[in-house]
């Protein structure tokens, strides 16, 4: 970034002077840059689509949020138990919940 900045100062300090390896230069750094910038917006946004996906006073995967027909398995349930309910199907008028980390 700071080589960038100092060959944009000579560019604009100096028009007619510059040399056409300093306007190439500066094109490949601002062309990085770029990627860079786009870069960091996706991770970003990738971050706020997984914040979404979590519930932040439980610390569970929200399904309604995730994405659309994960399918997990039944222990990955919070309401999974072996024998009482072994499908992991919640109770009515609750939500489906799964335990952080779980992977459809």
């Amino acid at each position: 970034v700071s080589e960038l900045t100092r060959i944009r100062a000579d560019i604009a300090a100096t028009p007619g002077v510059i040399d056409q390896d300093q306007r190439a230069r500066c094109r490949e750094l601002e062309a990085a840059l770029a990627r860079l910038d786009a870069e960091d917006a996706r991770k970003v946004e990738a971050g706020k689509r997984r914040e979404m996906l979590v519930d932040a006073s439980t610390g569970l995967i929200r399904p309604e949020l995730a994405l659309a027909k994960v399918k997990y398995r039944p222990q990955d349930s919070v309401y999974y138990h072996p024998t009482l309910n072994p499908t992991g199907a919640p109770p009515p008028g609750k939500m489906e919940q799964y335990v952080p980390g779980a992977k459809p």
